[in-house]
């Protein structure tokens, strides 16, 4: 699943279809607002989750999605690899966006 983890943090990530998770979520920012907790797959990862594999690079938008989302398996103990890459300066990978 590529996405969005924590809904209340994706605006500082530079998510690029934000305006199309608004329009998902709610036209107003008082309607957005009220679903954030709601839809957030972040808030609600229970320790009886089955295993999760994590693969983000730092040039990903939402990099820092996929770290937080690392952190909350962490904290309910659920079982998970994370594979993350770091931009180098001989090979730099890039995103389509």
């Amino acid at each position: 699943f590529y996405g969005v983890y924590d809904l209340e943090s994706v605006v500082a990530s530079g998510f690029p279809f934000l305006k199309l998770l608004m329009d998902f979520l709610g036209k107003s920012a008082e309607a957005y607002a009220e679903q954030l907790l709601v839809s957030s797959p972040i808030r609600h990862i229970a320790s009886s989750l089955p295993p999760v594999f994590i693969c983000a690079g730092e040039r990903d938008r939402l990099f820092s999605q996929s770290r937080a989302l690392e952190k909350a398996l962490k904290e309910k103990q659920v079982p998970h690899i994370a594979l993350f890459f770091r931009v180098s300066a001989t090979l730099a990978p890039t995103m389509p966006f």
